[in-house]
């Protein structure tokens, strides 16, 4: 989404010379089989199932 958004223009890049504005963050999802989760939850575990982490960090962990 955010690539599109800065195609678009409707997103843009700040570069600042005196401050890092790129980092890597590293995300981490655990869930237990046992416990049933709230429909917030639910809605957010479904849509990180639709990510596809392998072209998401060999485009940006190259």
């Amino acid at each position: 989404m955010i690539k599109e958004e800065l195609n678009a223009k409707s997103l843009l890049a700040v570069h600042l010379n005196d401050f890092d504005t790129q980092i890597t963050l590293n995300y981490q999802a655990i869930k237990l089989k046992s416990r049933l989760l709230g429909p917030v939850a639910s809605e957010l575990w479904k849509n990180m199932s639709l990510v596809d982490l392998k072209k998401f960090s060999s485009q940006y962990l190259d």
